[in-house]
């Protein structure tokens, strides 16, 4: 007896066992298997998606900005949407981020007050803040006291028109920021120039 022939191509074939391990893997057996074995193999599969993260950073990074960028107002929409199903889990993960990223917050801050003030540009980063506490030595720019929070003093307060910028601020403790007010500087200052 001749052997029996398959009707279906091998991309055919190729196409009906993917679907047919799709469908596996959205069972419930298939998402039980999928979570034994990610519990097995916890810290295997995290050094594993580190170092992929460390190879590619670039790339994912620039992946993930075009991505957003593209998809921005479902992005939105789908945060929303999680918020609303569930207000004081993510009331209570909001706190728990804030209280641990005070940085992230400051930041925030510092941009929102300066967008209410019309300032011309408004563009300090994170990271040049911290470039300037570094420049400084982490010390403010009027006693030269070393504390524990340094606070953005605008040369020529954002009041007056002055830029959330990195050449118009220095650090400055709260007492000398608050004894500067919108007036002129306490002291000739140099503001980083780059």
């Amino acid at each position: 007896m001749p052997p029996r022939k398959n009707p279906l191509t091998p991309e055919e074939r190729a196409a009906r066992r993917k679907e047919t391990f799709r469908r596996y893997q959205q069972s419930a057996k298939g998402k039980a298997n999928k979570r034994r074995h990610y519990d097995r193999h916890i810290e295997e599969i995290k050094a594993y998606d580190a170092a992929k993260y460390e190879r590619n950073k670039e790339k994912i990074n620039a992946h993930d900005r075009t991505y957003h960028a593209e998809h921005s107002d479902e992005i939105c929409a789908r945060k929303r949407a999680q918020y609303w199903e569930n207000p004081e889990k993510e009331n209570a993960r909001n706190k728990i981020y804030l209280a641990t990223h005070p940085h992230v917050v400051a930041q925030h801050n510092g941009r929102r007050r300066a967008a209410k003030a019309n300032a011309p540009i408004n563009d300090l980063t994170a990271a040049q803040w911290e470039t300037i506490k570094a420049q400084f030595g982490y010390r403010c720019a009027y006693c030269g006291h070393k504390v524990k929070k340094l606070t953005q003093d605008h040369i020529i307060p954002l009041s007056k028109g002055g830029s959330h910028t990195m050449s118009n601020i220095v650090p400055a403790c709260k007492s000398c920021n608050s004894k500067k007010r919108d007036r002129a500087p306490l002291i000739p200052v140099q503001p980083l120039l780059l």
